[in-house]
């Protein structure tokens, strides 16, 4: 939800400032809490894990109501090739 909304101010009320947050790009413009669909990195370490979260609880479990089957399908594959060629280099 863009800074400055209606939306946002509710959700400003609990954010810290100078605070990075991660959110779905998919769901992003709706202003109701969504599961796991925004996270607040405590550490630059912690993204990784927080994206993951975000990955399993969130797209994993359905609970994105924009990403359709086929859109997670699609991340799935992206995240299967992305982890070979981790693996590789």
């Amino acid at each position: 939800v863009p800074h400055g909304t209606e939306a946002s101010a509710e959700r400003d009320s609990d954010v810290a400032e100078n605070k990075i947050g991660l959110r779905c790009i998919h769901c992003a413009h709706i202003p109701q809490c969504i599961t796991a669909a925004t996270f607040f990195p405590r550490s630059i370490g912690s993204i990784a894990s927080g994206l993951g979260t975000i990955g399993s609880r969130h797209f994993g479990l359905g609970k994105c109501p924009v990403a359709g089957p086929e859109k997670v399908k699609q991340m799935l594959q992206y995240k299967k090739t992305s982890g070979i060629q981790t693996r590789v280099n």
